[in-house]
């Protein structure tokens, strides 16, 4: 009799795996996983055999996802440093988890580390509350601890467990105002992997204590009273947006409604503990009659609610912190949510549709204040929520954090903004129109191009005759392998060849390195039809830089995705014009303003004006090019020093491009003081 294979979705394995479809599909390509029934596109895959694939990741015996860039497969524990401003707090928070991970039993995969985690975190809330005097109705702190104790008391706890638990009933660990402890533990002691797949991301207190103060002093600034407001963090996690206000609300003596929503109920429960704490009184403290009314004037309500399916009967007056990024929705949730918002598309950011909930439930002149990354700004797959942004609110303040945060490999900003329609005036981004944004290519919100700078964009945009690839063009992606120790080889084998990768293209010059492939096109993840690599002529272009470098190749070489390929047909315009162009200051200019990515994408290639030239003009900067061309691959060939030479050349060019784009010498002036090189 024949055993009957228990097979799942394409959509649960990349729930098992932590993996896109994309990626699925490229590893069903590449042999790593095989399909069961593929009925009329009804991918089937044996549930056994992808389970017994992620054992092998999981233990190393596999190496695949290892890279930083497969956020859901990161494992460990982390201690965020940056989440906290009293450093004691780190060491305690490192101590517990070297317990935790002494101990073999309580990491295995069989282990729930929910009941570990509620366990450990009971214990500090008990050693705070002890310690403080609650002065807020006291059933919502019962609930928030029967969350964290939910069947907790059947269970029989192992020697290991009990003397973790009493090792931390013995640790001295001080209460401090404003700081978050439990959150910090909580954060360090789950699942690395498994925060980064529900976009949950940590907020360093100096971030949390800026946008919790510009934020307020902004509805200070637009309001015309400041009696009970209304302010909710619909992300809040542990609650630390909420601790920072509360103590500025009370600083400033204003009566405010403190809300806070999350979908996780652990972290609900230690942001009640944390508001009771931080509105309490140290019990050695004598508390008077004045006192308790004045922390009677700040109330809170913290519910673990799914904010983005929740439709709220009130609008607010501040809507505050750093929802999450780069979610994992189910196909339910996603079929929901395309009903609900404008800002979803193909690939869904839950930092946008939280974008959205806000502007639809601020009320006139209220502030929203969001921790975003900074893809926001340029990304085109979020085009959508800039649109929101700029025709809802009034940009007040858009500041790039100066460094990432640890373990999170996304640059961060802090987005502060109006509700409001009346929002093409002067905004606080240095002095920019917002309307500026809205004309922009994709609604890029470029904060860091100045008035200046954007007219010198124009200019160039508004040249009578530019001409555009867009259309005029073909393009090609560099190879993936799909796996480069396999395919890729340092000496040639007998029926290889040369490929090119991102390092080996520079502006005017290909420096080959010792790479080889013998090419098989069917075996890889990815590949250009052969005719792009083959062409007589082609450019090739680094896709990871915020620089634009192109490069002339007529030896029909292959590439990797480091490297991509574009194909000028303008039709009376030789490619190697085209060439001076794209490598141009003038163009890298009007790339940083404009753009701003550090991925060279083909819109944005397609979007670079290119200046009409008479054929005078144009066989002298062909000749030029050439010239260029000719002297590096001497530099290369016979390793000599010619690099004063490269540079006159280089500028003489620049020169031209200038007088075509018909800028002023003040203009290139600037030009060559942001563009060096």
């Amino acid at each position: 009799m024949k055993k009957t294979i228990e097979t799942i979705s394409i959509d649960e394995v990349c729930n098992i795996l932590s993996i896109s479809k994309a990626t699925v599909r490229n590893w069903m390509h590449t042999g790593k996983i095989s399909v069961v029934e593929n009925d009329e596109g009804n991918l089937q895959f044996a549930k056994n055999e992808i389970l017994r694939l992620k054992s092998q990741i999981d233990d190393g015996s596999i190496k695949l996802l290892q890279s930083r860039r497969n956020k859901g497969a990161v494992k460990g524990h982390f201690v965020a440093t940056e989440y906290v401003s009293y450093k004691p707090y780190i060491d305690l928070a490192k101590q517990i988890i070297s317990w935790v991970n002494s101990e073999p039993r309580l990491t295995s995969s069989n282990y729930d580390s929910t009941h570990l985690i509620r366990l450990v975190l009971l214990e500090v809330a008990f050693k705070f509350l002890r310690d403080r005097v609650v002065t807020h109705n006291n059933n919502n702190l019962k609930h928030a601890i029967q969350t964290l104790s939910e069947n907790l008391s059947s269970l029989k706890l192992s020697p290991e467990v009990q003397q973790l638990l009493e090792n931390v009933k013995n640790l001295e660990i001080p209460y401090i105002e404003g700081e978050d402890f439990l959150g910090l533990l909580y954060m360090a002691l789950s699942q690395l992997g498994e925060r980064k797949r529900k976009g949950s991301y940590y907020t360093p207190v100096h971030i949390t204590d800026i946008l919790a103060e510009r934020a307020l002093e902004q509805f200070i600034k637009n309001a015309e009273a400041t009696d009970s407001i209304e302010i909710i963090d619909p992300c809040c996690g542990s609650g630390n947006f909420l601790i920072r206000l509360y103590l500025l609300l009370k600083k400033k003596n204003i009566s405010a409604r403190l809300s806070g929503f999350d979908i996780d109920p652990i972290a609900t429960a230690i942001a009640t503990i944390n508001m009771f704490l931080i509105m309490g009184f140290p019990a050695s403290e004598k508390v008077n009659r004045s006192l308790m009314l004045e922390a009677g004037k700040i109330n809170f309500m913290i519910e673990t609610i799914d904010t983005l399916d929740f439709t709220s009967d009130k609008s607010y007056d501040l809507i505050i912190g750093n929802p999450p990024w780069g979610y994992h929705f189910s196909k339910r949730e996603l079929t929901e949510l395309k009903q609900r918002y404008q800002a979803y598309s193909g690939s869904v950011e839950s930092s946008c549709l939280f974008i959205e909930w806000a502007i639809a439930n601020l009320r006139q002149n209220g502030v929203l204040g969001f921790v975003l990354p900074e893809s926001i700004l340029n990304v085109t797959s979020h085009m959508k929520i800039r649109e929101l942004l700029l025709t809802n609110t009034r940009l007040d303040d858009i500041e790039q954090t100066s460094k990432r945060f640890s373990n999170v490999y996304s640059s961060v900003i802090t987005l502060v903004a109006t509700r409001s329609t009346n929002n093409k005036n002067t905004n606080n981004i240095s002095n920019i129109t917002q309307v500026r944004y809205l004309e922009n290519p994709h609604y890029i919100i470029n904060i860091a191009t100045s008035c200046q700078e954007n007219e010198i964009v124009q200019h160039m945009k508004q040249k009578p005759g530019n001409l555009y690839l867009a259309g005029n063009a073909s393009f090609g992606l560099g190879i993936v392998t799909g796996n480069n120790k396999r395919h890729l080889h340092k000496t040639c084998p007998p029926l290889g060849e040369v490929i090119l990768n991102g390092t080996a293209i520079n502006k005017y010059q290909i420096i080959e390195e010792e790479l080889f492939i013998e090419y098989a096109p069917t075996k890889y993840q990815q590949v250009a039809p052969e005719s792009i690599y083959r062409a007589p002529e082609k450019l090739i272009y680094r896709f990871i830089n915020k620089k634009l470098i192109f490069s002339y190749d007529n030896r029909q070489r292959l590439t990797l995705n480091s490297a991509n390929i574009v194909i000028p047909e303008l039709p009376g315009y030789d490619m190697k014009y085209v060439l001076a162009i794209l490598n141009a200051r003038a163009t890298q200019f009007y790339y940083t303003c404009s753009f701003s990515s550090v991925k060279v994408l083909r819109k944005y290639i397609e979007d670079l004006p290119i200046p009409v030239c008479n054929d005078g003009k144009q066989t002298a900067i062909v000749s030029l090019v050439n010239h260029l061309l000719a002297e590096n691959e001497k530099k290369q060939r016979d390793k000599i020093d010619n690099a004063a030479v490269v540079t006159e050349i280089f500028e003489e060019i620049d020169r031209h491009i200038m007088e075509l784009f018909q800028l002023t010498q003040q203009q290139q002036a600037l030009i060559k003081d942001k563009i060096k090189g």
